[in-house]
């Protein structure tokens, strides 16, 4: 349990620091992606946290694919 609250506030912190690159790069897919992936991580870690079953892996990507695909079209 601890370490998934210390890996909660560590992905807490990490777009703080990616906001600063993303923006001298002004990549819209870049930053589409890492959001995405960034977000995944992170209800991957509350889910596990929550102990809800998980998903299968092509759900996840899926899921995180719909809303990117549709930013960068």
């Amino acid at each position: 349990m601890i370490w998934s609250l210390i890996l909660v506030l560590f992905l807490l912190a990490t777009p703080a620091l990616e906001l600063t690159r993303s923006r001298k790069t002004r990549s819209k897919r870049d930053t589409a992606v890492f959001f995405a992936v960034w977000g995944l991580a992170l209800a991957a870690v509350l889910a596990d946290m929550a102990e809800w079953p998980g998903l299968r892996p092509l759900d996840w990507v899926r899921a995180v694919m719909q809303p990117v695909n549709a930013l960068i079209s």
